[in-house]
């Protein structure tokens, strides 16, 4: 490592906890350890520390790898920290198609890259250790035993620098009483023999001070820490009807700019009634129509890779329907934006049916055994790509989302409707700190037992 210290690459006067944490890290980086965890509350300065950090490996030769689990958590990293970042599974899984079981086995890549690389894994709260099959996207192991062999694989110099907030939620599949284990020490020490420790950022930056949005997330966090569940009267201003929510988010809604406004929920009813009305005040009507705001449920494979999560614009649609194996699809062109803002398109078929929910297993079998029948392409080279059908877009609405959902996200306004089932700080948590300046809640939480 060069002389000049990891603390000059911050680009600001640093706290007396941002200096020992860039100190940390820097021990880290010369030392022998394979991880360290990152972890700290919305506004304590992960990212900006995260952007130091790529600076000064980049000024060393050594190859820093931001990487998030989703494509919009991803683009947040490489935006905020002037790098490029991928998402993990475009990082380290080559998708199969299985005709038989009607899935894609995602597929361990091969580290062979000669030189060091450091992975800097964003919004790691998200990262799970559980295998979840549920879906048309399937690997053999969880996605951080991937991840960790992926690494261990490559240089033997090769570390992981864990970033995230403890306190939002687990990953998808997960109680939200259950710690994120991409967060835990002991758990990467013990089922995966890694040596490494963790470091907390506490203290909110100095732009964030006087935030009410963080303030209220500040009392959520201390109230986690005390397994006391009462929760502020307050948080943000009020709405109080789902048509109020409809009326601030139409204020704010500007066509393109995905990061203005977003409404979030606990529930997929709230969420689907939201987009349902939003989508009639702008005059959008059927199933799918052009200027319709959407976001991807599933990651495209076809003639460009496009992360899960991603949203866009449908910039033009054609009328005629296709019906295969009982689903419809439509032909539509939609924009995207890249890493660097830059806006591209893709014409695709959209299979409509998706708008609704996921595909069962039975529909998916039904699918690729009428493609496996038609289509010659296909039958030959069992590749997604050579599939309208197989490799179309299967998106759903893009103004209201599930906080899940929203999770690696942020938005300049957040309209959330806080109702829950039980008493749910990290749901809380998490919903509130995606608003960037301005929060709005319906109170409902006061009325959860």
């Amino acid at each position: 490592m060069a002389t000049t210290s990891l603390l000059s690459f911050l680009g600001f006067s640093a706290t007396t906890e941002q200096a020992n944490t860039l100190a940390t890290i820097e021990r880290f980086l010369a030392g022998n350890d394979h991880f360290l965890i990152v972890r700290g509350a919305a506004g304590t300065g992960k990212t900006s520390i995260m952007s130091a950090v790529t600076r000064y490996l980049t000024a060393n030769s050594i190859i820093p790898v931001p990487l998030g689990p989703t494509g919009r958590a991803a683009k947040n990293i490489g935006r905020k920290t002037g790098t490029p970042a991928k998402t993990m599974h475009s990082c380290f899984y080559t998708p199969k198609t299985d005709v038989e079981e009607a899935v894609v086995r995602l597929e361990r890549r091969t580290n062979d890259c000669p030189t060091q690389q450091v992975f800097i894994a964003d919004e790691s709260s998200m990262v799970s250790d559980r295998l979840d099959n549920s879906g048309d996207f399937v690997a053999s192991r969880s996605l951080l035993a991937d991840f960790v062999d992926f690494v261990r694989q490559g240089h033997v110099l090769n570390k992981i620098i864990f970033v995230g907030d403890a306190c939002q939620l687990p990953p998808v599949g997960y109680e939200s009483r259950e710690a994120s284990p991409a967060l835990m020490a002991e758990h990467l020490r013990q089922h995966y023999g890694l040596r490494g420790d963790t470091i907390e950022l506490t203290q909110v930056m100095r732009q964030g001070e006087g935030s009410p949005i963080l303030a209220v997330a500040d009392v959520l966090r201390q109230n986690m820490a005390t397994k006391r569940l009462s929760v502020p009267y307050s948080m943000g201003q009020a709405y109080y009807k789902p048509a109020h929510a409809i009326q601030l988010y139409l204020e704010r809604f500007t066509q393109g700019q995905h990061d203005r406004v977003a409404i979030l929920s606990l529930s997929n009813k709230y969420r689907t009634e939201c987009n349902t009305q939003i989508r009639t005040a702008l005059g959008l009507t059927g199933s799918l129509a052009v200027n319709d705001t959407v976001t991807l449920t599933q990651t495209h494979i076809g003639q460009k890779y496009v992360a899960n999560g991603e949203v866009g614009i449908v910039k033009a649609l054609d009328s005629r329907i296709h019906r295969v194996a009982d689903l419809e699809f439509a032909e539509a062109e939609i924009s995207f934006k890249d890493e660097h803002d830059t806006e591209f398109s893709i014409v695709s078929l959209v299979l409509l049916d998706a708008l609704k929910g996921a595909l069962d297993r039975e529909q998916r079998k039904a699918l690729f055994a009428a493609e496996m029948r038609n289509n010659r392409a296909f039958q030959k080279s069992q590749d997604l790509r050579d599939s309208l059908y197989l490799s179309a877009l299967q998106l759903n609405y893009g103004h209201a989302l599930t906080v899940h959902k929203a999770q690696g996200s942020e938005w300049d306004t957040v309209i959330m409707n806080t109702w829950m089932h039980k008493m749910d700080l990290r749901f809380l948590y998490t919903g509130i700190t995606r608003a960037r300046s301005e929060l709005f809640t319906n109170g409902a939480h006061r009325y959860v037992a």
